[in-house]
């Protein structure tokens, strides 16, 4: 191509530029183009932003719970798949939300719907479950003298003015956990040598059998103990074991034997304790609910102060239930006559004299103080 048509031709070009350029409808045309290719991109499914679905698992939250009731168990989470862009997905998985709402919930066990909260931009295609299954409970509380369980006591010493403060706790949580507990104790270590001792100790909460009781508040959580630790003259002797009952049996039915297992316990005491000290009382049984037949407990046996157990001080109470309505409910003409033949047993309690082995061992490392 010669100079003179190349010349012609770059003129040309240029002259064909600045008339596009200079048309008005140009920007619609980019507007245009622009649009198409966003279209074949991102609705051909090619792109970051196509449509499609995702499962999430949201945290149920429990709101406007009342303030007389406890959740027994937690609502866990529950299942949603939602349909939407992947920008909309992106934002679903910080702002899905679930709650369950109690605040017309009463005790004992429901299922309650689960309101879901979704961000703009996405559906929802499925939720599972829909609902969550809860259980609450009346919150209790009830006020409990604090024993001292005292660990590791050395031979033929004892100690003065053994008093937590304060010296009763309260105790608040769910009904059933509430009712379960028998006894508050503070567990205080103890080391040889004539001084001054003190300090801070968490109160447990223990059961009919002396075991913890979990899921509940103690308040104060601490007792403070201070006393003085000295040595004394000790002498070893065998006091009886007496079981304390609480609450009351239903109606037609009666105590009839009690077995102690030991029946008396070999205990080191201090000269005074030993004069003052007549028997040792096990922790509360109750009598409540217990109907015909045999029934077994553990127990433990309270160590008063002043008295160190030998032997485990622990029991074991069986209890022998039977019926006396069959008795009570006949004409007294009846009842008569019928005594006669049959009468009803009369309450028995075991002897002192019983071949019992105790079960203890020949070490006691934990004593209870208390009333």
């Amino acid at each position: 191509m010669s100079e003179q048509k190349w010349r012609i031709w770059l003129q040309t070009l240029i002259r064909r530029v600045r008339e596009i350029i200079r048309d008005e409808d140009l920007h619609y045309r980019l507007i245009a183009l622009i649009a198409a290719v966003f279209l074949w991109f991102f609705a051909g499914g090619q792109g970051r932003l196509a449509i499609k679905e995702q499962v999430f698992s949201v945290p149920v939250k429990v709101i406007n719970l009342p303030s007389d009731l406890t959740l027994i168990n937690e609502p866990g989470e529950i299942r949603v798949v939602v349909r939407g862009l992947t920008t909309a997905l992106a934002r679903a998985e910080r702002d899905l939300s679930a709650q369950v709402d109690l605040a017309y919930a009463q005790e004992g066990e429901a299922n309650y719907p689960v309101d879901l909260k979704t961000p703009r931009g996405v559906d929802v295609v499925s939720v599972t479950p829909r609902t969550v299954n809860l259980i609450t409970e009346r919150i209790l509380e009830k006020k409990f003298n604090v024993n001292l369980g005292i660990v590791g006591l050395p031979e033929n010493f004892g100690f003065r003015n053994l008093t937590p403060k304060p010296n009763q706790v309260t105790i608040r949580g769910p009904r059933s956990q509430v009712e379960r507990v028998t006894s508050a104790v503070a567990y205080v270590t103890l080391s040889g040598g004539t001084q001054g001792l003190g300090g801070s100790y968490p109160v447990r909460a223990l059961d009919q059998e002396g075991r913890g009781v979990e899921g509940i508040e103690i308040d104060p959580a601490y007792v403070q103990v201070e006393f003085q630790q000295f040595e004394e003259t000790s002498v070893q002797i065998s006091l009886p074991v007496v079981p304390q009952f609480t609450g009351e049996l239903p109606a037609g039915q009666q105590l009839w034997r009690t077995v102690i297992t030991p029946y008396s316990l070999l205990v080191t005491a201090t000269e005074t304790a030993a004069q003052e000290v007549k028997q040792l009382l096990t922790a509360p049984i109750s009598l409540t609910g217990l109907t015909e037949g045999e029934h077994v407990r553990n127990v433990a046996i309270i160590i008063p102060d002043g008295v160190q157990a030998v032997d485990q001080p622990t029991a074991v109470v069986t209890l022998t239930i039977v019926k006396v309505s069959q008795f009570q409910e006949q004409p007294l003409e009846e009842q008569q006559s019928e005594t006669e033949e049959e009468e009803l047993p009369e309450p028995e309690t075991q002897s002192p004299d019983s071949e019992i082995e105790s079960p203890g061992s020949e070490d006691s490392e934990t004593y209870f103080w208390g009333d």
